[in-house]
């Protein structure tokens, strides 16, 4: 099996070590599957931050369902074959004191508002959460607001 929650932590673990990157200023992010990822490095790492764009509460309750063709794809592909964790974010989100931004499209069919919105409300520290208007799955790719958004929270944090 895949672990990308080890593959993650290797990743912070090498890169935090580097002299030329500075261990205050790392910040966690995730789009769609990546969420999951990124939510589970910031809470076994140390962050300042923590971004998520069309993230989920548990990635469990989008196995299996056909919500959209990306999905179907997932469904001939079976993901969960090949990579063992659950990714179970709202559970880790409570423990997590650092500052969120969360993304998410109002039109994402992949991935229902709602799971964004369960994410967000268990979150343990500061928290935003931008609604990208006509956000379809794929808004990161082609919102101005989107990347407006995380330039300013990066500047925050």
């Amino acid at each position: 099996m895949i672990s990308l929650y080890n593959d993650a932590n290797s990743i912070y673990d090498y890169f935090s070590k580097r002299s030329d990157v500075d261990k205050k200023k790392i910040v966690s992010m995730g789009y769609s599957l990546g969420t999951g990822i990124a939510v589970n490095l910031s809470s076994e790492r140390s962050t300042i931050g923590t971004i998520l764009v069309s993230p989920y509460d548990n990635y469990s309750k989008l196995k299996g369902k056909t919500i959209s063709n990306a999905l179907q794809l997932h469904n001939m592909f079976p993901l969960s074959y090949f990579i063992g964790e659950s990714y179970n974010s709202v559970k880790k989100a409570s423990s997590i004191k650092t500052p969120l931004l969360c993304l998410a499209g109002d039109l994402d069919k992949n991935i229902p508002i709602e799971y964004s919105k369960n994410l967000v409300a268990k979150w343990g520290g500061e928290k935003t959460m931008k609604t990208i208007h006509r956000g379809d799955h794929s808004f990161l790719f082609t919102s101005e607001d989107a990347w407006n958004e995380i330039k300013n929270f990066l500047k925050l944090v």
